[in-house]
């Protein structure tokens, strides 16, 4: 082969990997979208002085606490665990345990240990903490989310599939957020 024609295959394979790498990702977050089993998580108040950083709503779960056991008392900081999850009642999930193992069936997470308390149990880390929003309408998010979080209306609604966790939609007392964020009063915006 000559020169030329090298550089033309390299160049053509360089290409294939930079549009081929973004592909997959995208694919990925769609097929968890797609095929995902839905989980909604009850929201909590969160310290208003750090409620809102660059474009997104920080949320906040009491979900994320896992009582202690006898499985999960050898668990480390930083550890990459499983997180599975059980629905009550009213339809919200939980984590019902956590395993260094997870499964094919869509009930479980990918994530880490935040810390493990000798009194409280095991807090671990959510990937969808963060809901991404316009950076015009995210502060009057922010701000209906301390309110809404408090009389206890806000939830997440979370898609789960082979171990990944998408964000699918927020809500505000029974609206997705941009809907409620439309028909909020003019002076409150």
């Amino acid at each position: 082969m000559d020169r030329g024609k090298i550089r033309i295959l390299m160049f053509s394979l360089l290409v294939l990997l930079f549009t081929g790498v973004p592909a997959f990702m995208v694919f990925r977050y769609q097929d968890v979208l797609a095929n995902g089993t839905r989980y909604r998580f009850r929201c909590e108040p969160v310290d208003p002085s750090d409620a809102f950083r660059g474009k997104y709503v920080q949320l906040r779960f009491s979900q994320q606490e896992v009582e202690h056991s006898d499985t999960n008392s050898d668990f480390k900081t930083g550890q990459s665990v499983y997180a599975y999850l059980r629905v009550d009642s009213a339809g919200y999930a939980h984590v019902s345990k956590i395993s260094v193992l997870g499964n094919s069936q869509n009930d479980n997470f990918s994530t880490k240990i935040e810390y493990v308390s000798t009194y409280s149990g095991t807090r671990i880390y959510f990937p969808f903490e963060r809901y991404y929003m316009n950076e015009k309408t995210a502060p009057m998010a922010e701000k209906a989310y301390r309110h809404e979080a408090r009389i206890d209306s806000v939830y997440l609604d979370v898609r789960v599939y082979h171990g990944k966790a998408v964000t699918e939609e927020l809500y505000m007392n029974g609206m997705p957020v941009r809907e409620y964020l439309e028909k909020l009063p003019v002076s409150d915006n």
